[in-house]
C-alpha cells in the first residue's frame, strides 16, 4: 500500500488516465455514485496497476457495492470540465460577429 505518494506522480497518473476519470466523473454526476457494474465496464481492459492505484492513491473510494470519486478529485474534475470546456458553435458565432463589427 502506498502511504504517501509524490503529488506529481498522482497528477501524472490522473493525466495519463484522464479519459477514465472523465467517464467516472460523468457516471457519478448522472447517478450520484459509480455503480459496480458501470465501474467494471469503464475499467475493462485497464491494467491491474491502474486499478490498484485508483484505490492506493485514494482517488476512488468503495461505497457498499458502488464507488465514489474522492471529494477533492471530484471537485477538481468538476472545475476542469466546467471552466475549460470547448466553446459551442453558437458561442463561437458571437465572437465572430463581434470581431467582424470591431474590424469594420
Amino acid at each position: 500500500m502506498i502511504w504517501k505518494a509524490d503529488p506529481d506522480k498522482v497528477l501524472r497518473f490522473v493525466e495519463e488516465n484522464f479519459d477514465l476519470f472523465q467517464r467516472l466523473y460523468q457516471a457519478q454526476l448522472d447517478d450520484n455514485v459509480v455503480s459496480g457494474q458501470n465501474f467494471e465496464a469503464l475499467v475493462k481492459g485497464r491494467g491491474d496497476i491502474t486499478l490498484k492505484r485508483l484505490f492506493e492513491y485514494k482517488l476512488l473510494l468503495p461505497q457498499f457495492n458502488d464507488y465514489r470519486l474522492s471529494e477533492p478529485l471530484r471537485q477538481f474534475l468538476g472545475f476542469l470540465m466546467s471552466a475549460y470546456k470547448p466553446l459551442l458553435p453558437e458561442e463561437l458565432d458571437k465572437y465572430r460577429v463581434s470581431m467582424e463589427e470591431l474590424l469594420d
